[in-house]
């Protein structure tokens, strides 16, 4: 059963007829869950499965939220309710087998499993769910769990966004830095490098970056640490727009809005794929890398430099030149004394350590 209303639902798993037999029960009880619109919305919500029997009922649902980190494609909650006079082993035997499957079918969803437990303890089926409350829920004993393979759930932090400086190029700013390179004098690098190709490359890149930043103008852009690669200026004002139009309240502008915020993220997400794909069409191989990088989102951990020693330098310049140094000392070698013979195998003694047994 489905109750909409205007800020929440309710999605609510009766006891049918043909479950009557099952629970033991004609009247009451049943999970249900309240969802709200602003989080996720009722397009996003999907019944998968339910069950009700005399040790216990529950309700699968998969949500697909507005806003979900880039690892995680949906959200798959799970309501139980165990009476405190069931079968705790057959229950959770049953919980267990239900929620395996929707992790089998849905690998990069977030498994959420909440209710009511009574007695019962998730965690002796599932040892890698981890137990969330901590706090008495029903006088001193706590009966309501929330379960999550996330160990460190609660104790995620906001990231805050980063100010990132981006230069606006134009079509006057482009003329005005060809004009600035026309009256350079390129061959003073040339004599003042003494023909040297490395300082020669960076004096000359270096003032290319100068002019750059003196020419083209800067503006200032907010990025966020899970803002998604295909996500464009076209998209940001769409989206505006929808959320003008939601928080106004008019069914049909909302309802234009949601249309075009739809096709315009179909639109970028195809155009970020075309450019993703053209990276391996190509025989430039930092190219191919970085689109490699770009598909298995790798990033390349930073070593840290707060246990490096200041002899560390000297350690390395050490063993790389080790096999440079001349060594004008020969090693001595060790006299013989009188009872050290040297060492004689004969044909005997090798067929008989080649003899089987």
């Amino acid at each position: 059963m489905v109750i909409a209303g205007d800020s929440k639902r309710s999605h609510r798993a009766c006891r049918v007829l043909y479950a009557l037999d099952l629970s033991g029960k004609s009247k009451g009880g049943g999970v249900c869950f309240m969802i709200n619109n602003a989080w996720c919305d009722q397009r996003n919500v999907h019944f998968i499965e339910s069950f009700c029997s005399l040790d216990i009922e529950y309700l699968i649902i998969l949500c697909r939220p507005r806003w979900l980190p880039r690892e995680i494609s949906g959200v798959v909650v799970t309501a139980v309710y165990i009476p405190p006079q069931a079968d705790t082993e057959l229950a959770l035997g049953k919980l267990y087998e239900a929620v395996n499957r929707q992790e089998a079918a849905h690998p990069e969803a977030a498994c959420i499993v909440v209710g009511d437990f009574n007695k019962a303890n998730f965690r002796k089926v599932a040892a890698k769910f981890v137990q969330h409350v901590s706090c008495s829920t029903r006088g001193s004993r706590t009966l309501d769990h929330c379960y999550t393979p996330f160990r460190d759930a609660q104790k995620l932090k906001q990231v805050p966004p980063t100010i990132r400086e981006v230069h606006r190029w134009s079509d006057q700013s482009g003329s005005m830095l060809q004009d600035c390179f026309d009256h350079v004098d390129w061959e003073m690098f040339r004599e003042a490098s003494n023909n040297n190709l490395d300082e020669y490359t960076d004096s000359v890149t270096g003032f290319i970056r100068k002019c750059i930043e003196y020419v083209v103008p800067t503006k200032p852009v907010r990025v966020y640490p899970n803002q998604k690669p295909w996500l464009n200026c076209e998209v940001r004002a769409v989206l505006n727009a929808w959320t003008t139009a939601f928080k106004s309240g008019h069914t049909e502008e909302y309802k234009k809005a949601s249309y075009a915020l739809r096709k315009t993220i179909k639109a970028a997400k195809r155009e970020y794929r075309a450019k993703v794909e053209s990276q391996f069409n190509t025989t430039n191989t930092r190219s191919l890398w970085q689109g490699l990088n770009t598909v298995t989102d790798f990033r390349r951990e930073t070593p840290s430099v707060d246990n490096i020693s200041a002899a560390l330098p000297d350690q390395l310049n050490t063993f790389c030149a080790r096999f440079k140094v001349n060594h004008t000392v020969l090693p001595e070698r060790a006299p013989a004394t009188a009872d050290s013979a040297p060492h004689s195998v004969s044909v005997a003694d090798v067929c008989k350590a080649c003899q089987h047994p």
